[in-house]
């Protein structure tokens, strides 16, 4: 991905690589161990 990038745009000046985790469902509906495992 960063190679294509470069290639298209001559240089790349800031890459994030970033991943999440969902739970469905309200946050006042969220168990106590579920809100640590989502805010670790």
């Amino acid at each position: 991905m960063v190679n294509e990038a470069v290639k298209k745009f001559r240089s790349l000046d800031v890459f994030v690589s970033n991943a999440g985790v969902l739970k469905a469902g309200g946050l006042e509906e969220l168990k106590k161990e579920d809100f640590e495992f989502l805010t670790k």
